[in-house]
């Protein structure tokens, strides 16, 4: 169904096709099919995005030899995120093939969507990739893995989860592939506005206003893919800071362990500017060519690395932990060790801002609730951290 309203952003910052590939990936999930076909700008490309998160099938249209073409299919498929890029006429075959694979497949999931095979396979496909990228999934939500694998599995028409085993076995860039496929997640500039507002206006002026020159503030940004939410927090930070007149020092550790996404945050231009008022829009970014780049001021408070949650040392001496819609993707003993992870790395009294779907109630142990809604947490000192006794010695990034 399609809903006519009148647009609201004006019309350079319209995203029509990217509205509605969101809302169709929320609706028909693996199910969904997105293609971008020849159009200017890059409209449809934060909607394949989405699409892709939601185990859907994407596509592009050629230009030549599977070249996208220039415009709205060329920007799509820059994204890494879309499955094939296919002249107009080869088009109708491949979603012709994608729909008979699904009918095959169909019989062998629960009620949940979920291939029993899949799961017996599971332990040996996360194997393979702990082998192969040196990264250990098995501290995912099973679900969450057992889909991503499926959709892999779909784009490339293989029917039986041992030919894929093999298939994974046999070729290093599937490897790469699932391992994308695993990291997919929708992000952009003051994703949930409120939160962010409930931030600047309760959370960060009673921290700053007591914070002496000599003694900065320092952030981190567990998870931070492209890093849109790292420079989010140091924009909000600048508006506080500026409204207090304070001078206080502030640095911003965005990591991730997508190293192509680490590349996009560290080079800072960016096509789409969801979430960013135009007022913001005016004061914190400039203009470069087809792109927008935050300003020196913003851009010189974030440092970016590539870092595992799982098997790296934590940051320490934080005042804020910003780790939103990642767990949401882990089992509840991953979840757990996390959590004392962050605790650790705070210092007394710090701040760690979750996702509006993660919960709180397992952690009230080592936070209390600084904002219920919200999901901002405030650490306690009545437990012991993990960081108290030997497992961290000598293994605290500074």
């Amino acid at each position: 169904m399609l809903r006519v309203t009148t647009p609201a952003p004006p019309r350079e910052f319209r995203r029509p096709i990217d509205t509605f590939f969101t809302s169709l990936a929320e609706s028909q999930e693996d199910c969904a099919v997105g293609i971008i076909l020849s159009g200017t700008g890059s409209d449809g490309s934060a909607g394949i995005k989405a699409v892709k998160a939601f185990g859907g099938f994407t596509l592009a249209q050629a230009q030549f030899d599977e070249h996208a073409m220039s415009g709205m299919p060329q920007s799509a498929a820059s994204t890494g995120l879309v499955d094939v890029v296919e002249s107009v006429e080869g088009l109708p075959a491949k979603l012709l093939e994608h729909q008979e694979h699904l009918a095959r497949v169909e019989n062998q999931k629960d009620a949940d969507g979920v291939r029993e095979d899949v799961k017996e396979s599971l332990t040996a496909i996360i194997v393979l990739l702990r082998k192969r990228l040196k990264h250990d999934f098995s501290g995912y939500k099973q679900n969450t893995m057992i889909r991503r694998i499926q959709r892999r599995m779909q784009v490339l028409r293989i029917e039986a989860v041992s030919d894929y085993a093999e298939h994974l076995r046999r070729e290093p860039s599937e490897g790469d592939a699932l391992f994308r496929e695993l990291l997919i997640g929708v992000t952009q500039f003051f994703r949930d506005e409120d939160a962010f507002e409930t931030l600047k206006t309760e959370i960060l002026p009673p921290l700053l206003a007591t914070r002496a020159a000599d003694d900065p503030i320092r952030v981190w940004v567990a998870g931070c893919a492209t890093g849109e939410e790292v420079y989010s927090i140091a924009i909000v930070l600048e508006e506080v800071l500026a409204s207090q007149k304070s001078r206080v020092p502030v640095t911003i550790f965005g990591t991730d362990i997508d190293a192509k996404a680490i590349a996009v945050a560290r080079a800072a231009r960016y096509r789409r500017l969801d979430g960013l008022s135009a007022e913001r829009l005016q004061r914190w970014f400039v203009k470069d060519g087809d792109s927008w780049c935050p300003v020196a001021a913003i851009r010189d408070l974030c440092i970016f690395s590539e870092h595992s949650l799982v098997k790296d040392p934590p940051f320490s001496k934080l005042d804020l932990v910003s780790c939103r819609n990642v767990l949401i993707y882990l089992d509840n003993e991953l979840q757990q060790q996390l959590i004392q992870t962050f605790h650790y790395a705070l210092r007394p009294g710090g701040y760690l801002f979750l996702g509006p779907s993660e919960s709180v109630s397992r952690t009230t142990k080592s936070f209390g609730v600084a904002h219920k809604k919200h999901r901002i947490l405030q650490r306690h000192d009545s437990i012991k951290s993990p960081g108290d006794g030997p497992a961290f010695a000598g293994l605290v990034c500074h």
